[in-house]
């Protein structure tokens, strides 16, 4: 038997159907709450600019570490390397004196073992000497010159390649020609050969003192967090205006004036963009890599120098001379660095100044 059909109930008890303006409200209110749904989920899903720009400052501040770290440790390798050197020479003269005492009790030689052994006594005077000036020029520049570590990033894999006798400044080869080697010769070679090293550059400029550098950091830091309290009160700025524009919306239905206010909002994020575009690499980051560029620039013109020098003892003029172009190349690229170092840091001082008049 087929089933019962349903009992209908009364029109009485049935929901008041909606009139047209009922419904068209009720549309309305749910477009209403719509937009407000879909901000909330927006601003739980992505971080804000303040969020975005500390987290940049944080992995700034991390990449500084690690180049620290890096540079410490380049710094100790170089300095075991030149150690062992010093090491490896003394074990050297050693042996000589042992070899000459041996001649003096076998009752003399030949005049060409007397030779010999004076050559290989001189040569191992020679390279004790240029170790003792090595070691010391490296540590007296690193006493006097903070500034050189950054340098180290720009090393060969041998870090003894940066203090090599040919690269080594004027102060080292002073301390090589006065110290270490008391007989046979005076100096460390040639006359030609000490003129071509004077002419090669490695050296950096002096840091101020460090009590005024910690000061200018101090003051940057200052700079930094104004700047972020700028930021600050603009993002305050912006929600206001939002929420002023849905006020507009809501309350009084007004869309020109909601529309205004919406559009105030979108210039003071227009403008928030553009301040953390123009505030992406601080003065400071640009002074730093300039620094580090110019150390870069040194030691590839201190290197086409010392290859050219090289090339043109083995016989092959073009190839000296072509490298000598490289290296008056590097020149020109290095007076602009110096140009840009100057001109970034007179924008600092002025940045300063102006801080220090406010």
């Amino acid at each position: 038997m087929g089933q019962s059909a349903p009992t209908p109930t009364p029109r009485t008890q049935r929901p008041a159907r909606l009139t047209p303006q009922q419904r068209r409200q009720q549309l309305k209110q749910q477009e209403m709450q719509k937009p407000l749904r879909a901000v909330e989920q927006v601003r739980r899903r992505q971080p804000t600019l303040k969020e975005q720009w500390q987290a940049q400052r944080e992995a700034n501040a991390a990449a500084r570490e690690a180049k620290a770290m890096e540079r410490k440790r380049k710094k100790e390798a170089l300095h075991a390397e030149l150690m062992a050197q010093q090491k490896q020479a003394e074990d050297e003269q050693e042996n000589v004196d042992d070899v000459d005492d041996d001649a003096d009790l076998a009752g003399g030689g030949s005049d060409g073992d007397d030779g010999c052994l004076q050559n290989a006594e001189e040569e191992a005077m020679l390279a004790q000497a240029r170790i003792n000036a090595q070691l010391a020029a490296f540590q007296a520049f690193m006493q006097n010159n903070p500034d050189l570590e950054e340098g180290l990033d720009s090393a060969d894999a041998d870090p003894a390649s940066m203090f090599d006798r040919e690269a080594m400044p004027a102060a080292a080869l002073k301390v090589a020609q006065h110290g270490g080697c008391t007989g046979g010769s005076g100096g460390l070679g040639d006359r030609d050969d000490d003129e071509a090293i004077a002419n090669v550059s490695v050296h950096s400029s002096d840091y101020a003192d460090e009590e005024l550098m910690q000061g200018l950091d101090d003051l940057d830091e200052e700079l930094e967090q104004e700047f972020l309290n700028r930021i600050d009160v603009l993002q305050q700025q912006v929600a206001e205006h939002k929420q002023q524009s849905l006020a507009y919306l809501r309350e009084h239905n007004d869309k020109a004036a909601a529309l205004q206010e919406l559009q105030k909002a979108k210039q003071i994020e227009a403008q928030i963009k553009q301040l953390l575009d123009e505030h992406a690499t601080p003065l400071r980051v640009q002074i730093e890599e300039q620094q580090t560029k110019i150390v870069e620039l040194e030691n590839l013109v201190a290197t086409r120098k010392q290859q050219s020098v090289a090339t043109l003892r083995g016989g092959d003029k073009p190839t000296a001379l072509t490298l000598l172009k490289e290296a008056r190349g590097f020149e020109s690229q290095l007076e602009e660095a110096k140009a840009t170092l100057a001109a970034l840091k007179k924008e600092k001082e002025k940045q300063l100044r102006s801080k220090g008049e406010e």
